[in-house]
């Protein structure tokens, strides 16, 4: 028998009442939020500040940049300029709450620098095929890539961390269950 399908025996066997609920919902609301230590509340702002500064950087480069620059490297900057913003906003929210969700918030996190990561690895593998220097298009191309096996690296990490949110939440649940169900035999 596969442990899938026990499982789910289990849960159908026996509803969850209400205070099972409402207690399985209070453990699951408490595993899910973290409270920022200080040291990350403050590496929060930190990192909020520094998108915040790039956010300016890239606007005054895609509004200031020569005319020579190719129009895909110019929206690149506007698009990474959109990425700091979100990043800067959602990052002051998260640090000003004090909190984390780990359930949403990495999500999103991890969400902004993958677009990130796919933008500037399009744009550069555009760039690098378009140019004269095969060999600098080469660099430029194998560059990107590497960019974007990093990228994947973290939503690897990402999914990695969602997996086993998912196993913790399913065993609180089994493991209320099983009490419920031992407290029900005892009586």
């Amino acid at each position: 028998m596969n442990e899938s399908s026990l499982r789910e025996r289990l849960l159908e066997a026996e509803p969850m009442s209400a205070p099972l609920r409402e207690q399985y919902e209070k453990e699951l609301q408490t595993m899910l939020t973290q409270t920022l230590t200080p040291m990350k509340r403050a590496a929060y702002y930190a990192a909020s500040a520094f998108t915040a500064l790039q956010f300016v950087l890239f606007t005054c480069v895609a509004v200031m940049a020569p005319a020579e620059l190719p129009m895909l490297a110019r929206l690149s900057f506007i698009g990474g300029a959109l990425a700091c913003a979100v990043w800067t906003f959602y990052g002051f929210r998260v640090a000003r709450r004090g909190t984390m969700n780990l359930k949403r918030d990495p999500d999103v996190l991890v969400g902004i620098v993958w677009g990130v990561v796919v933008l500037v690895t399009t744009v550069s593998l555009m760039l690098g095929m378009g140019m004269q220097d095969a060999a600098q298009g080469g660099r430029m191309i194998l560059s990107a890539l590497v960019f974007l096996v990093m990228g994947g690296l973290f939503m690897t990490q990402r999914m990695i961390e969602r997996s086993e949110l998912k196993v913790r939440e399913k065993l609180l649940e089994l493991e209320l269950r099983v009490a419920e169900l031992d407290r029900r035999g005892e009586n």
